[in-house]
């Protein structure tokens, strides 16, 4: 049993049949970008992992505990283990029968 809370992360990718990579990596160099990345952190009050633009985040962000943890509540953080290929598939299984109303 963890205590503490689950810790998550988002990632973006280019999935290989995108249909136009080359605008997938001008987006994503632009928004890697430290203070591109901190005016969308500034907007949306949401942490993003570029530690570079926390030289931009105004003090509402970058001093929010809730969006930025301090040591503290970061040693409580967990992340969750992938499940094993039986319960993969149950999940599946599951997760199928929601999505088709069965």
């Amino acid at each position: 049993f963890n205590e503490g809370s689950l810790m998550w992360f988002d990632m973006m990718a280019i999935p290989t049949d995108a249909p136009n990579p080359e605008a997938a990596h001008v987006f994503l160099n632009f928004i890697m970008d430290a203070e591109n990345m901190a005016a969308a952190s500034n907007y949306v009050y949401y942490a993003n992992g570029n530690e570079a633009s926390q030289a931009f985040l105004v003090e509402d962000v970058i001093g929010d505990t809730a969006i930025y943890p301090d040591a503290a509540t970061l040693d409580k953080l967990y992340t969750k283990s992938p499940y094993d290929p039986k319960v993969q598939r149950v999940v599946t299984r599951l997760w199928t029968k929601v999505k088709s109303g069965t």
